[in-house]
């Protein structure tokens, strides 16, 4: 059996306008909920509220608890992004309002509204409407949508939009911790790549040249950074010791102790270069 469909087509006949606000919030939860890169979640976001809200420019600020700003991230004018650059503290301007006060704002004419503050967009807005976006009572930053009508917004778009809120917060949280996820995992291989060339320094480059003897060593870990660990150490004319050990173990802890084993056993040769009867058992 196929998926039912999520709006009755007798819906659409009989309230159209309540029908495209339920087959957008369908489209929205199914689609921006599983959208990891922010850029092209807040894109498709501004594509589908087209559909039904007509604007002139759709753009998102973000809270920035560090800075106790908003922080615009992204700004789209006619379908174009367009720079966002604007920072803005709670409770200043439309913006600030909205979130300092976790309430929709819906201004039918900017010009009457003190609060309005102009930005370089390119366009002459005349109505505004602001929508907190919340995870339960946490802040997460605000959507903004400008008209260059008056009285552009109904209440019918403040209801929808407030909804649409809820899974845009939703979706923008899972963008941050999985970009936060990526940065912690190419710091942890920027950070693996390091200890591996310096595990490799430790360990001898090839074989010592001793007369008589054919020497040939090699080392190849299972992972990034081994337990494993070996040396050839001189200790005296005509004298040539080597040791070879194993970690129990693998990855990080056991290069570490590799390192200090190998470390150590340098230090022993070289205090007792010319003890015939030196002893290192591992």
């Amino acid at each position: 059996m196929g998926d039912a469909d999520p709006v009755p087509q007798s819906l659409f006949l009989s309230h159209p306008e309540q029908a495209n606000t339920l087959a957008l919030l369908y489209e929205v939860s199914r689609e921006v909920t599983s959208i990891l890169d922010r850029e092209e979640l807040l894109r498709r976001v501004a594509e589908r509220i087209k559909k039904i809200v007509k604007y002139d420019v759709f753009s998102v600020m973000l809270w920035n608890e560090q800075t106790q700003h908003l922080e615009s991230i992204f700004a789209m004018c006619c379908g174009d992004s367009i720079p966002a650059r604007l920072r803005v503290p709670l409770h200043k301007g439309l913006t600030g309002t909205a979130a300092g006060e976790r309430r929709v704002l819906r201004v039918s004419d900017v010009a009457d509204d003190s609060r309005y503050i102009r930005c370089d967009t390119g366009v002459e807005a005349r109505s505004e409407i602001v929508v907190p976006l919340l995870m339960q009572d946490r802040l997460i930053g605000v959507l903004d949508l400008e008209s260059q009508d008056p009285h552009a917004f109904t209440l019918e778009h403040e209801r929808m939009l407030t909804t649409l809120g809820s899974y845009v917060a939703i979706a923008l949280e899972n963008a941050r911790l999985y970009e936060e996820a990526r940065q912690n995992e190419r710091r942890l291989r920027d950070d693996l790549d390091t200890a591996r060339e310096i595990q490799m320094q430790l360990l001898p480059n090839g074989a010592k040249e001793v007369p008589g003897l054919d020497l040939a060593a090699a080392y190849v870990p299972a992972r990034e950074l081994g337990g494993d660990f070996y040396d050839f150490l001189p200790y005296g004319q005509g004298r040539l010791g080597f040791m070879l050990g194993d970690v129990s173990g693998k990855g990080t802890a056991a290069a570490l102790y590799g390192s200090l084993a190998i470390g150590t056993v340098r230090e022993i040769v070289v205090d007792h270069a010319c003890d015939r009867h030196v002893c290192l058992v591992f």
